[in-house]
């Protein structure tokens, strides 16, 4: 798992595995999940992120998804 920093737009992703974005979901406010066409999480993007996590150790942010979730099957 790969995190990305963008200090300018204050925005954390972290990229889950390597493949073709089919969609991109909105999870909740600030937060989009890149899938691909099967509906599996390829990224998760953060905006605002300074404000709710600790940037500064970026590198250390633990993430739980579960796809159903994602997908509206609730």
């Amino acid at each position: 798992m790969k995190n990305e920093f963008d200090p300018q737009a204050h925005a954390i992703y972290v990229h889950f595995r390597d493949g073709v974005v089919n969609d991109t979901v909105q999870a909740s406010k600030d937060v989009y999940v890149d899938v691909d066409a099967e509906g599996a999480p390829l990224g998760l993007e953060i905006l605002f992120a300074s404000r709710v996590l600790d940037v500064e150790n970026a590198g250390r942010v633990s993430v739980s998804v579960e796809s159903p979730v994602l997908l509206g099957n609730t």
